[in-house]
């Protein structure tokens, strides 16, 4: 295993899986349809993102940065939903 295959693709998968269980978990506990659509929509962010990974890394396309930007995405909607459960608890 290179450093690159572990930088460039096995710690964005590892921070997109805990981007989603944290949705998930988030949407179990706290029923807002709010939180229902964030999943979907980083589900479907993360889906693409790890699509996108999978064809630089084993099929050798070009080389971009949208993966990582995705995941910094997803990253920060997942601290809204948090910050938004937090508010709405007090």
């Amino acid at each position: 295993m290179t450093i690159e295959f572990l930088l460039w693709y096995l710690i964005p998968l590892a921070i997109s899986l805990f981007i989603l269980i944290k949705s998930i978990l988030n949407s179990c506990t706290h029923q807002y349809y709010l939180n229902y659509f964030t999943t979907l929509i980083l589900i479907l962010l993360i889906s693409f993102s790890q699509k996108v990974q999978f064809e630089i890394f084993f099929r050798n396309s070009y080389p971009t940065y949208l993966p990582y930007i995705i995941i910094i995405l997803s990253l920060i909607i997942v601290f809204a939903q948090n910050i938004l459960i937090a508010r709405k608890n007090k």
